[in-house]
């Protein structure tokens, strides 16, 4: 399966992005008719996964420059080779094991063609080729992945009993060199519960925090926010438990088919959403939310809508279609990137300063030409942001990411 983004790459740095002063974008790398997936920093490091090499693609490192003046340098790690002996078409970046392994999914290839679960080990002396362990084969095709305990990792896939997805455990080997196994253990979308996951976070005691692009209470299932929790004590089975429903109204009440989310160390769940009800006084293009936890045990979560962005070319700034990167949580700043009519910005949320207060939003950087921050961001230790930054095509009514690269910003 082919991206419809077909032309250029690049990774864009923001230095000390909630600092006072506009920040300048530079682009460190760029890349002709590839897309990348997503990006991990491990180290100082960039590693960056997507069909960047070859039909399958390809997992690629860009290390910093040597000396002042000198440019990003890019090293291919492993060009993916799909069936039926290799993955094909990375999903996201590649996340860092504790013993240096790169570990990461594909959405094809592998023994069943419906993608795996990959390891790139780094070269022993420091020197020499990364080598490639396929781990696992799913079959049906896998979604999104995070570490569990013991070496193990929760990944959510296209099947379960329901039609809506599932939350497969993959189990490192006991005995060193024996195959990693794995096991269903949550089926997803029973009744009125969450559609397909859209995102995944671990949270406190083993839980899971997902949200999905559609399901839920609401009229029109526009989708929900919902936790996975392993059994308690003397328990057997996982459970589902839908924190809030989006659109509760016939037309929607609130944001919907929510996207990012992120989990701040006092319990709240933040995310972003891709369109919305007339609440707002307009029709909602997208926003960014927020979930409390119950105050009490067994009580209800407390949704708060923080913004939203009301469509229209006569809507003042910040006119965003939507928002388009994961969400970055520093302290209590939140970070994102959306697009725009004529391209996209970063912008930065920041909680009132007095208790009822609404929430201030400021734009970091903002993308002309037709270009937009898009997919997976982060925030290294320095203070630096760094994203993939796309340009849109327009098809009839409809704008496309197609041209991206990956750059960045500083003040």
């Amino acid at each position: 399966m082919k991206n419809f983004i077909a032309a250029g790459i690049a990774v864009f740095i923001v230095t000390s992005p909630v600092a006072a002063g506009q920040p300048k974008l530079t682009t460190i790398y760029s890349w002709a008719d590839d897309y990348p997936s997503g990006l991990t920093d491990v180290g100082g490091k960039i590693y960056v996964a997507g069909p960047l090499s070859g039909e399958c693609g390809a997992v690629m490192r860009l290390d910093p420059p040597e000396a002042a003046g000198r440019g990003w340098s890019v090293k291919v790690l492993h060009t993916f080779a799909g069936y039926p002996d290799d993955g094909c078409y990375p999903i996201g970046g590649p996340v860092a094991g504790p013993d240096g392994s790169l570990y990461g999914l594909t959405f094809e290839g592998g023994a069943n063609g419906s993608g795996i679960l990959y390891r790139l080990r780094p070269p022993a002396s420091g020197a020499g080729p990364w080598s490639e362990q396929v781990l696992y084969s799913f079959n049906p095709s896998p979604g999104m992945l995070v570490p569990g305990p013991g070496g193990s990792f929760y990944v959510t896939n296209e099947g379960g009993d329901y039609g809506a997805g599932a939350l497969l455990q993959l189990l490192p080997p006991s005995t060193p060199g024996e195959a990693w196994t794995g096991t269903q253990i949550l089926s997803i979308g029973e009744g009125r519960g969450p559609g397909t996951p859209t995102s995944l976070v671990a949270g406190p005691g083993g839980s899971l925090y997902a949200t999905s692009y559609y399901g839920g209470d609401s009229y029109y299932g526009f989708g929900t926010v919902f936790q996975m929790s392993p059994p308690s004590a003397g328990g057997v089975s996982w459970t589902v438990t839908v924190l809030h429903s989006f659109g509760a109204g016939v037309f929607g009440t609130s944001l919907a088919y929510s996207g990012s989310l992120v989990l701040a160390s006092d319990g709240t769940l933040y995310g972003t959403a891709y369109g919305g009800g007339d609440d707002f006084g307009g029709p909602s293009v997208g926003g960014v939310f927020a979930l409390s936890p119950p105050s009490t045990p067994g009580g209800e979560w407390e949704y708060s809508a923080l913004h939203a962005f009301l469509g229209g070319p006569n809507v003042p700034w910040p006119v965003a279609l939507h928002p388009d990167t994961s969400l970055i949580l520093r302290g209590n700043t939140l970070i994102f990137g959306g697009m725009s009519l004529t391209g996209g910005y970063l912008l930065q949320m920041r909680p009132p300063s007095a208790p009822g207060g609404a929430w201030t939003m400021t734009p970091l950087y903002e993308f002309t030409n037709n270009e937009l921050p898009q997919g997976q961001m982060y925030l290294d230790a320095r203070g630096t942001l760094f994203g993939i930054q796309g340009s849109t095509a327009t098809y009839g009514s409809r704008s496309r990411a197609r041209s991206n690269m990956v750059t960045g910003i500083a003040p």
